[in-house]
């Protein structure tokens, strides 16, 4: 996987998967940051599925035939620093996983998250933080 150590890569928040299927994965990130996915049998990302672009309200989607059985993305801004990779989420072929936002994030390198009115909040302790509507 990616580990920034030391807040390397600006300490960007890794993108929240929020909806995953066997055709389909999509979630949010900050706005305009392009955002990669990546399945394995692991976790870890050694299958690249495809990449897209985070809207102006930080959302995402990209549609493909996805590898699996699980998947992970990672965010990266305009200035080419990447995040670490998000939480993995199992895809069964048949199968959809909807969630809001995972209780075990901040062990992926999330110092901050907050959920307030239907908007989430991704942040680092010291770091630029984003926010979005989700829903």
């Amino acid at each position: 996987g990616i580990a920034l150590p030391g807040g390397g890569n600006e300490g960007l928040a890794a993108p929240v998967i929020t909806t995953a299927s066997a055709t389909q994965v999509s979630g949010i990130a900050c706005a305009g940051y392009t955002v990669e996915v990546f399945s394995d049998d692991d976790g870890e990302g050694h299958v690249f599925e495809g990449s897209t672009l985070a809207d102006a309200g930080g959302h995402w989607r990209l549609s493909a035939s996805l590898t699996g059985p699980n998947i992970t993305a990672t965010a990266t801004d305009a200035a080419g620093n990447t995040s670490e990779f998000s939480a993995p989420v199992s895809v069964a072929p048949t199968a959809t996983l909807k969630r809001t936002v995972p209780a075990h994030l901040p062990a992926h390198g999330l110092e901050e998250l907050s959920v307030r009115s239907g908007r989430v909040s991704l942040g680092q302790r010291n770091k630029a933080t984003c926010a979005t509507d989700i829903g």
